[in-house]
């Protein structure tokens, strides 16, 4: 997996190949165990080969969360040491990585690509408009050959169906990570606050309209009026899964023809029933149903605040988010007595406070 950027001039050479094998192997177990939606690709910031018997550095980009457990970060930790042990050592390969902050990553990666001695050899990016520019731009190396010769495992593994997002013009210019995980949104709900006014789980809009008027005016979970019945945010978790309930049925020709591209996210603004959505969307924030300043809340910062106060009802995230440790989850069940939260849910939903209920649209190939 080599790189070939125009800015630096760096060329393939096949003394590569041996650290290119070793990585398509880091490529594979990093992916296995990372969020998921990344592309490794991967450049030549380094001018020798390891045919030659000397020491090369290969330079990993990693997404760094900010949440790494203590004792450990995000480029030192029991998979980077496994990395190192069983890839780099044996190979005579230095493994460095170059973290990432997660939120920024298209912004930091157009800098480190510009940056030439900086730029890391193997690259993840969950933005698929990133991907195809660098592509488009000559910025990456096709690795079919390399793919077919070295790494028959992993191509079996990825499959057809999901390497075919990696490639443009024909060539297997990235490999798509495959999720073990294809969950990506979920709607979660105050299990105890419907039980405290004897209502069930909303299956409809109506439902859940109705739902969120009752919180807002019986106030189940004692808020003294500072209740929040849905938590809205203007980051995509929250919005895309109410706003794409409502949009119709369409054929495959108007869903690509009517769908607004920005980047790399889909937006169903000329789809039949986005205006309903909005419209929906308008009538809970003039009736006090929604955030008030979701509008600001660029990052979750206030949504996770009012969550974990207990403030809200309703809400939408990525479906595994709330119940990372420390995350919203823990802490309701920290500031919430135990009777509060049921024993025990149906296959579908967590175990707790909050139901869930996963509202993705289609498995997550990017």
């Amino acid at each position: 997996m080599d790189r070939a950027t125009k800015r630096t001039g760096v060329k393939i050479r096949s003394e590569r190949k041996a650290i290119l094998l070793v990585a398509l192997a880091i490529a594979c177990s990093l992916l296995v165990t990372a969020c998921g939606g990344e592309r490794p690709e991967s450049g030549g910031a380094e001018s020798g080969g390891n045919a030659s018997g000397k020491p090369v550095t290969l330079k990993i980009e990693v997404f760094d969360r900010g949440n790494s457990p203590a004792g450990s970060s995000v480029t030192n930790n029991y998979l980077t040491r496994y990395a190192q042990d069983n890839f780099g050592t044996p190979n005579n390969i230095k493994l460095e990585y170059v973290p990432v902050p997660r939120s920024e990553e298209v912004k930091k990666l157009n800098v480190l690509m510009a940056s030439g001695g900086d730029v890391p050899d193997i690259v993840f990016t969950y933005d698929s408009g990133t991907f195809y520019r660098y592509a488009q731009q000559g910025g990456l190396a096709d690795l079919g050959e390399l793919l077919d010769e070295h790494g028959p495992n992993l191509k079996a593994f990825l499959g057809e169906e999901t390497l075919a997002y990696g490639r443009v013009y024909g060539k297997q210019y990235a490999l798509p990570a495959k999720r073990s995980h294809l969950g990506k949104y979920a709607s979660f709900i105050r299990q105890d606050w419907l039980d405290a006014l004897g209502l069930p789980v909303p299956q409809t809009t109506e439902e859940l309209y109705e739902t969120l008027k009752a919180f807002k005016e019986k106030d189940p979970g004692r808020t003294g009026g500072k209740t929040i019945p849905l938590g809205m945010t203007i980051a995509p978790a929250q919005y895309e899964p109410l706003i794409w309930s409502f949009i119709k049925p369409v054929t495959e020709e108007q869903r690509y023809t009517l769908t607004q591209q920005l980047g790399s996210r889909d937006y169903p603004i000329l789809l039949p029933g986005f205006k309903d959505a909005l419209q929906f969307m308008n009538k809970l924030y003039n009736e006090g149903l929604i955030s008030p300043d979701f509008g600001l809340d660029k990052d979750k910062t206030k949504l996770n605040e009012d969550v974990s106060k207990g403030l809200v009802g309703f809400f939408s995230e990525d479906d595994m988010n709330p119940f990372y440790a420390d995350g919203v989850y823990a802490t309701l069940q920290k500031q919430f007595p135990a009777p509060s939260f049921p024993p025990s849910m149906s296959t579908r939903t967590r175990k707790g406070s909050i139901r869930s209920r996963n509202t993705r649209r289609s498995a997550c190939t990017s």
